[in-house]
């Protein structure tokens, strides 16, 4: 059967079958375009098929109404090419997304959403935005809570983290027990002020406005500025105490405390046993110190003494000529020997207070001696002393010298007269025994007095019998007693 069709406008009715295929050739459509209708007529006021320009038709949108999509029901067309060999099909929405889904793309009533997302199906390129991140309290970090799901938790403890990144240690630490790094160098205020230096090996210093005040070693600890302990006992447990200062005061005021009495305050040693402890302190408020111990006391290595202010008092050998000691304190009586009168010789010493003034000198026993003949002649409990005048001398001077005078002549002779003159100094008492020579008839032995002085009157007397004598006694103001 054949159509023929005139010209202008064909309006076809009913449904129209093609079987084959409809071919234009060397034809167009041109300025036309098929619009979409239904049973109704036209449901759209724009849109269809149009002319591309190039004399293809091309699926035109412009002029068509914009709705709401119903997602269960409105559908779309594609061209189903495996399926249907390129022919065009219709789809809904809802079939769209649920032949999408897959691998952690989950669809729903035509909704796709994602869930399950492995590590391994994100691109290593792929660049998340934070800004994409659900929103987190400001101060919170995200980390794995107790079922290892990344929660967003606030910091707790000592510790408190701002939203700008800065981390705040509270006043009071009490969960901290360690800190160790081997890269710690310093923690303080400031490196030039306060601050606990750690940059130097084997060592740690604790610093106050850049200065090293406190320095320890593995060998030793090095203070810079004054040291005060506090409390009621110090302990040092150290073989050897060296001190470089020249002092070390004791009982010192350090405030507003105000003084304290010093009795007890001294030095205390301990020893093997109590019974053997020393001590050195006062004894009073400003006292004297008192040495305390088993055997107490001082003990000066030789050559040493004892000086007050100054001045050697008493030494392993000598008392000072400075110290006075009273008669009470000489315990004779303690003496570990004794001498008689037959042991006593003229070099023994005695001490006399000289003057009776205090001034103790030593004297020897014989200077005692002619002490005690002063006045008794005496040279001892067994005599006179003995003097003896020059025979071969006519005139010759007794000197002052008390005792007994006789020729040197072992015979007692004299070769010619002798005259002896009472001159020198003479004290009351003093006796003068004169004894003539064995020859005194032939050359006699002349006596005179000297200046004024007088013998019972007289300016002279003479011995003029063999072995004559006198015994002249001093007195009365420059004058002599034959006796």
């Amino acid at each position: 059967m054949a159509y023929k069709f005139q010209l202008g406008a064909a309006v076809l009715s009913g449904s129209l079958t093609q079987e084959g295929n409809i071919l234009a050739k060397d034809s167009r459509v041109s300025g036309s375009t098929i619009a979409i209708t239904n049973v109704s007529g036209l449901v759209e006021s724009g849109g269809g098929l149009a002319d591309s320009g190039d004399g293809t038709l091309e699926l035109s949108m412009d002029g068509m109404d914009s709705v709401a999509f119903d997602v269960a029901q409105d559908k779309i067309f594609f061209s189903a090419v495996g399926n249907a060999a390129g022919n065009i099909r219709s789809g809904s929405l809802a079939n769209l997304a649920t032949g999408m889904a897959g691998t952690a793309l989950n669809a729903s009533s035509g909704q796709l959403s994602v869930s399950g997302v492995a590590n391994a199906q994100i691109d290593n390129n792929a660049a998340i935005s934070l800004t994409k991140l659900a929103a987190v309290t400001a101060g919170r970090v995200v980390m794995g809570n107790a079922s290892n799901q990344a929660t967003a938790t606030a910091i707790s403890g000592d510790i408190s983290l701002a939203n700008n990144g800065a981390v705040s240690l509270a006043g009071a630490q009490t969960n901290v027990t360690s800190i160790l790094n081997a890269g710690f160098q310093a923690i303080g205020t400031a490196a030039d002020q306060e601050a606990i230096d750690f940059t130097q090996a084997n060592e740690v210093s604790i610093n106050v406005n850049g200065t090293s005040m406190l320095t320890v070693t593995s060998t030793a600890v090095e203070i810079a500025g004054n040291l005060t302990v506090e409390g009621t006992t110090t302990t040092i447990e150290s073989n050897t105490l060296l001190v470089k200062d020249k002092t070390i005061e004791l009982n010192v005021v350090t405030g507003s405390e105000g003084r304290a009495s010093n009795s007890g305050a001294g030095l205390f040693i301990s020893g093997s046993t109590e019974a053997n402890d020393a001590s050195l302190v006062l004894t009073a408020d400003g006292g004297r110190f008192k040495a305390s111990g088993s055997a107490a006391g001082f003990d000066v290595q030789s050559g040493g003494d004892y000086r007050i202010n100054g001045v050697s008092i008493l030494s392993s050998t000598a008392l000072a000529s400075s110290v006075l000691v009273d008669g009470d304190s000489l315990r004779i009586n303690n003496c570990a020997s004794s001498l008689n009168a037959a042991g006593l010789a003229d070099a023994d010493l005695f001490i006399v207070d000289d003057g009776a003034a205090g001034d103790p000198k030593k004297i020897t026993a014989g200077n005692l001696k002619t002490f005690f003949q002063e006045g008794v002649s005496a040279t001892s409990t067994n005599g006179f002393s003995l003097n003896t005048y020059n025979t071969a001398s006519t005139a010759q001077s007794l000197g002052g010298n008390t005792g007994v005078w006789i020729s040197n002549d072992p015979g007692g002779a004299s070769d010619n007269a002798v005259t002896l003159h009472l001159s020198g100094a003479w004290s009351n008492g003093n006796v003068v025994i004169v004894k003539a020579p064995s020859n005194a008839a032939t050359n006699n032995l002349t006596i005179f007095a000297s200046g004024s002085q007088l013998i019972d009157g007289e300016s002279s007397i003479v011995l003029e019998s063999n072995f004559g004598a006198v015994s002249l006694v001093y007195g009365d103001n420059d004058n002599w007693f034959i006796f």
